[in-house]
């Protein structure tokens, strides 16, 4: 490998520069076989496959406020964990909690839902379902209330749709009715009794189906928290 230098140009200026010039091909040549093979020096040593990473900046808690930047400060001094994968919990679980209440309306009109999309990359043992596990305290205790709630109101729904379904049997069996009577009592008799919501508001390793499933009779928010 040469290096051939062309000083009499003007900067940025390269061989085509020297052509258009007046340079000739013979001039070219007798240039590159005057200039010095080229090596490496001899202290630079093997290059590295990846350059080396610029030290990252501190991660901005403060502008999490207060109310979500103390959280991830406590998880992190609680867990032991970097303040990084804490912010992420948290930050996590608040649109958790906020998509299903609110929008956020775009400059051009658009809404878009208060969903975040967030990865954390760190090492085994770094503690990242601790922080996940802290962040959700407030979520688990909501599923347990609404666990309860879903189990009064199950009961209630189980014989509301039992007497329903029977009522409807009855109607579309009776012999008594004919075509309008009978569309006339299922009109009066109404719609099926709506089952309650899952007391669910995570899945950690879910299916597509079961999604689709949850989706029908689900709360209007769900967090996936997958390790």
């Amino acid at each position: 490998m040469r290096v051939v230098h062309f000083p009499e140009l003007p900067i940025k200026g390269d061989v085509s520069d020297f052509l258009e010039l007046g340079g000739t091909i013979e001039q070219l040549h007798a240039r590159i076989d005057a200039a010095p093979a080229w090596s490496p020096p001899s202290d630079l040593g093997p290059l590295p496959l990846i350059p080396e990473l610029a030290a990252s900046k501190p991660y901005p808690v403060e502008a999490l406020g207060d109310v979500l930047g103390s959280a991830a400060v406590a998880i992190a001094n609680k867990v032991q964990a970097p303040i990084e994968l804490a912010a992420q919990s948290v930050l996590a679980v608040a649109s958790l909690a906020a998509q299903a209440l609110a929008d956020v309306q775009l400059p051009h009109g658009h809404a878009r839902p208060l969903s975040l999309f967030l990865i954390s990359v760190a090492g085994s043992g770094d503690r990242k379902s601790a922080t996940d596990e802290e962040a959700l305290r407030p979520i688990r205790k909501r599923e347990n209330d609404l666990g309860l709630f879903h189990y009064r109101e199950h009961e209630i729904w189980r014989i509301d749709n039992a007497a329903w379904q029977g009522e409807k049997r009855s109607i579309e069996a009776s012999r008594k009715l004919d075509l309008e009577g009978r569309k006339e009592a299922l009109r009066r008799l109404g719609p099926e009794p709506l089952s309650p919501l899952h007391p669910i508001m995570t899945a950690p390793d879910p299916t597509e189906e079961g999604l689709a499933k949850f989706a029908i009779r689900g709360h209007a928010s769900l967090g996936l928290f997958s390790a």
